[in-house]
């Protein structure tokens, strides 16, 4: 190895450790696997922000959508993350109110420099109670510390069908 590569992989890692990026992370956890499975860990709540942003980023409409953030998410994490993704983001603890479209990310993966995330948004966001739809969101990180949106595929499926996990959950008071 050349001492520019050197160079190059030591100064990817150090950035890497300064910026607490977690290279493996499964939310939700996977058996037996060994990442990092914390949906309130800063690098987590980026990689949130930029799907959250990818899958309104064609809404039509105005008014106020909600955000679901994968289970065990602390109200902190929700305070930090949804004012990023949209000035109109909201979240109800006590669960989705009728009128008012859900964008959820369920799932997200992240393998060093690559990160995906499944989200389940209406296929209309200005019509709640139309078709629902799962977006993959597929994203790179770049040495600023952001992540940046490769890719966004619509899925043609049923939601259950599409992901492993159950849907919504509301966050309890007590879960700080």
């Amino acid at each position: 190895m050349g001492i520019r590569t050197t160079l190059a992989a030591f100064a990817l890692t150090a950035s890497l450790l300064a910026t607490g990026c977690a290279t493996y992370v499964n939310i939700p956890s996977r058996e037996g696997d060994v990442a990092v499975h914390d949906p309130n860990e800063g690098a987590v709540q980026r990689v949130e922000i930029a799907a959250g942003r990818a899958a309104i980023a064609e809404r039509r409409g105005e008014g106020q959508f909600q955000v679901v953030l994968p289970r065990g998410t602390s109200p902190l994490t929700y305070d930090q993350v949804l004012p990023k993704i949209s000035p109109d983001a909201v979240h109800f603890k006590d669960g989705p109110r009728e009128g008012v479209a859900v964008v959820e990310i369920r799932e997200i993966r992240i393998r060093g420099m690559d990160a995906e995330a499944d989200v389940v948004r209406p296929w209309d966001l200005a019509d709640p109670s139309g078709y629902s739809q799962v977006l993959t969101v597929e994203m790179k990180w770049d040495p600023v510390g952001l992540w940046q949106v490769v890719r966004v595929t619509g899925w043609r499926t049923d939601v259950d069908s599409a992901l492993r996990t159950t849907p919504y959950a509301p966050v309890q008071e007590g879960s700080r």
